[in-house]
């Protein structure tokens, strides 16, 4: 991060991103997203963006707050806590975008369409929208 804002690039959220380069002021920005929403983003990574005045967009399991992560390929390695809904919300308080990461963080090409749009989509995006009061745009696609 620091290595960005010494070059006078300022990190930014998706959102943000996209709407600077829908009116054409896009430049020095750079996207900054973090997948899954781990807890340790609100002592490890939220401080520093904060301190260097920019934003990001976070990624998150919606159906898996408080839990830790045990999708496939942490199954070999550690487990790390995911986001409980408070820390969601501070997140977003924070000056962050929340955006949907699946409910369960599913290998969605090997579900049916119907479970994929509404189970894990839809209902991702309904359940951070109520956490965090406001409209849930984007998606990040797991894996």
């Amino acid at each position: 991060m620091r290595y960005l804002k010494r070059r006078n690039l300022r990190g930014v959220s998706v959102r943000d991103l996209c709407l600077a380069m829908n009116n054409g002021g896009a430049r020095g920005l750079v996207g900054l997203t973090f997948d899954d929403g781990y807890e340790d983003f609100l002592s490890a990574a939220l401080p520093t963006l904060e301190e260097l005045g920019f934003s990001a967009t976070v990624f998150v399991v919606a159906g898996m707050l408080g839990k830790e992560n045990d999708w496939e390929h942490h199954r070999r390695t550690s487990r790390r806590k995911l986001l409980q809904a408070s820390g969601v919300r501070e997140v977003s308080d924070r000056g962050m975008e929340v955006g949907p990461h699946t409910m369960t963080h599913p290998r969605l090409s090997g579900l049916n369409p119907e479970k994929m749009l509404v189970q894990e989509v839809d209902n991702s995006r309904q359940a951070l929208r109520e956490i965090v009061g406001t409209p849930v745009e984007g998606f990040c696609y797991p894996y």
